[in-house]
């Protein structure tokens, strides 16, 4: 039981709680009453089947360069995109110097610390890695910095 009078959060018992209040709470309390069943089956709910994602057709660099600039500033994965026509020579490492001249004319982005550039067949597939400090994701057990300052 959480207290009424004093924890504000009650995730934890308040000194103020004790076995009295919990038996006059208990004893206050009217008995429940019972409630006709329904015979009826309730109406089955529709869920729509998930639609496939389809891959972002790009057609340039600068169609990639701005899906990244966007999934980056919004903290998101790029969405997959098909680059049959974007007209990279080595899409793998044009994609990735597409990252860094990003990072490099927007300082505040360089928060995506790493880009994973996967290609298979005209299917371009990126992963954004971003500062556990702006997404809230930190490893499990993670309890801060610890100061070495006496």
């Amino acid at each position: 039981p959480s207290c009424r009078c004093c924890c504000a959060t009650k995730c934890r018992p308040c000194p103020a709680w004790t076995q009295q209040s919990l038996s006059v709470e208990l004893t206050a309390t009217p008995a429940p009453t019972a409630t006709p069943t329904s015979t009826a089956t309730p109406a089955p709910t529709f869920t729509p089947a998930p639609t496939p994602v389809q891959p972002m057709k790009v057609f340039s660099p600068d169609e990639v360069r701005a899906e990244l600039t966007r999934a980056m500033q919004a903290l998101e994965q790029p969405r997959q995109m098909d680059i049959a026509e974007a007209g990279f020579s080595d899409p793998l490492l044009d994609v990735k110097n597409l990252y860094y001249g990003i990072t490099a004319e927007q300082p505040e982005l360089r928060y995506t610390y790493d880009l994973t550039v996967e290609v298979e067949g005209s299917l371009l597939r990126c992963t954004a890695h971003y500062m556990p400090y702006k997404t809230g994701e930190y490893p499990e057990g993670f309890a801060g910095a610890m100061c070495c300052a006496a």
